[in-house]
């Protein structure tokens, strides 16, 4: 699953291999209308992304943990459809929330409250130097004729009889 999951990212973490530029983020106060699946930044630079699905089953639980319990009742965020109507208002708040400690802090933090669904962020810089994925040729090397040693995506299947690897086509 994660040899799979890289070379579905494999356009940007090439970009980053390649080029050595970051790939960008996507905007955060739209979420698909659930900002309690959406990603916050830390206050160590790192983000950490809340996957609540059940939204209204998880607000009061995330209230508690962030100190926010007053909003809890708020009508502008009671309920999913609320939250969504305040998306930029709410964003704003659980910024303003989450930079105020490092990502490690709020995941020590989240994992007392509840069954609070989150992970850590990783960066497309972070997963391409993950010797995890290196270890399992997730991201491999091969030698290009004019630029040299690459790296660049690997794949993820392998078959008992055939090995899967990089090839440039012939230049006759």
């Amino acid at each position: 699953m994660l040899g799979n999951k890289v070379v579905a990212l494999g356009m940007l973490i090439d970009q980053k291999l390649i080029t050595g530029i970051e790939p960008l983020k996507t905007e955060r106060t739209n979420a698909g209308g659930n900002l309690l699946w959406n990603y916050y930044k830390c206050k160590d630079d790192k983000w950490i992304l809340l996957g609540l699905m059940l939204s209204d089953r998880y607000w009061p639980d995330l209230c508690r943990a962030l100190g926010l319990e007053k909003l809890q009742n708020d009508p502008k965020f009671v309920d999913v459809n609320a939250r969504r109507v305040n998306a930029v208002e709410l964003v704003s708040i659980l910024d303003s929330v989450f930079i105020t400690r490092t990502r490690d802090e709020w995941m020590e933090i989240l994992r007392k409250h509840g069954d609070l669904l989150f992970e850590p962020v990783n960066t497309i810089s972070e997963v391409a130097e993950d010797p995890q994925l290196r270890a399992n040729d997730y991201i491999t090397e091969f030698e290009h004729p004019s630029w040299g040693k690459l790296s660049t995506v690997g794949s993820p299947r392998y078959f008992s009889k055939a090995k899967s690897s990089i090839r440039l086509p012939h230049r006759s």
